[in-house]
């Protein structure tokens, strides 16, 4: 039988100078290792944050210091390492009103992958941290409580870093 496992992203915020950090290299999550594989834990809470953008979401976990970035046009997830330390510089780029610009963890991995040129766009609100995050196997999807009661299904083979994600409810 195939284990599925799925990958979520919650934000860590994070800061990243284009000029100083483009050379920035993401590096997906190895599934093979143990600490990577174990991203489904029991009904017990999880520290989490959450940033909704215009074109998805990123979610970054207490447990694991994995960020899932699930994008809204493909309906893909990406599990990254957060690769944000304490002292790198915030994203510099000014958002237009009404909008945000990721901070710490969330930044670094924006800013990677093209910042607000990216399929994510802006930040439509702040990050979000929340305690309910629990990630629950449910058949062949792991469901993901965001904050809230809004609900996400995601799946992801087994050594994979990249897999789909849905809404299944909203809060």
């Amino acid at each position: 039988m195939r284990k599925i496992f799925v990958v979520l992203l919650m934000l860590t915020l994070l800061s990243v100078t284009v000029a100083a950090h483009a050379d920035v290299e993401l590096k997906p999550v190895e599934q093979s290792a143990p600490a990577a594989t174990a991203v489904v834990t029991p009904v017990d809470r999880v520290f989490a944050s959450w940033q909704p953008f215009t074109g998805g979401v990123m979610m970054w976990w207490s447990d694991t210091d994995q960020i899932w970035v699930m994008t809204n046009a493909d309906a893909r997830v990406q599990i990254f390492s957060d690769i944000w330390t304490q002292g790198m510089p915030n994203p510099s780029y000014t958002p237009p009103a009404g909008y945000w610009t990721p901070v710490m963890g969330f930044g670094a991995i924006w800013q990677a992958l093209g910042g607000p040129n990216s399929v994510l766009g802006w930040g439509m609100s702040y990050h979000v941290g929340y305690d309910t995050a629990a990630r629950r196997q449910a058949g062949s999807e792991i469901q993901i409580q965001g904050p809230g009661n809004t609900l996400y299904g995601v799946t992801i083979a087994s050594g994979a870093n990249v897999g789909t994600w849905r809404v299944i409810s909203y809060g």
